[in-house]
């Protein structure tokens, strides 16, 4: 990619494409158009792009769902190759994930699961009470809750 390679969003109006949620992380799917050297491709891409709550910033997963930014094959000419190239590809990362499983490999990515969302959800409260605090930094009761939150995600007692 080059310098002048500039992406946007299509709102799903635009494309009219039924576009399978991230079969990686379960986020929504958004169909993206990347615009270089006077060409246009699109591509499905997960939503989810925040780093990711259970994994160490090393750079390489520090971006989110590695779907964030699909690899070069995701990209077609077209809305309707981009959707039909994306919904082949989850149904097969389903498939797989389903024929390799073991119940116990089920069980353990459930509850793996289960704490990334809890993680996320607390991330987003926390986010959720530091913005009420800057909006009104004299609002107490914002200013208790985000101590609260703040404690219950370090673990500190305020």
């Amino acid at each position: 990619m080059t310098i002048d390679t500039a992406f946007k969003m299509i709102e799903s109006a635009l494309h009219g494409q039924a576009l399978t949620a991230c079969p990686l992380c379960g986020s929504r799917s958004e169909m993206w158009e990347r615009a270089e050297d006077g060409t246009a491709a699109k591509a499905v891409c997960c939503s989810h792009g925040d780093p990711l709550v259970c994994m160490p910033d090393d750079g390489i997963v520090s971006g989110g769902c590695p779907l964030y930014m699909p690899p070069e094959g995701f990209y077609r000419a077209t809305y309707r190759e981009a959707a039909k190239t994306w919904n082949a590809a989850a149904a097969e990362f389903v498939q797989m994930r389903a024929e390799a499983a073991t119940p116990e490999q089920l069980q353990t990515e459930q509850s793996y699961a289960d704490l990334c969302s809890e993680l996320r959800q607390e991330r987003e409260m926390l986010a959720s009470v530091l913005q009420a605090v800057l909006k009104d930094p004299s609002n107490q009761e914002a200013i208790s809750l985000a101590k609260t939150a703040l404690g219950q995600a370090t673990g500190v007692e305020q």
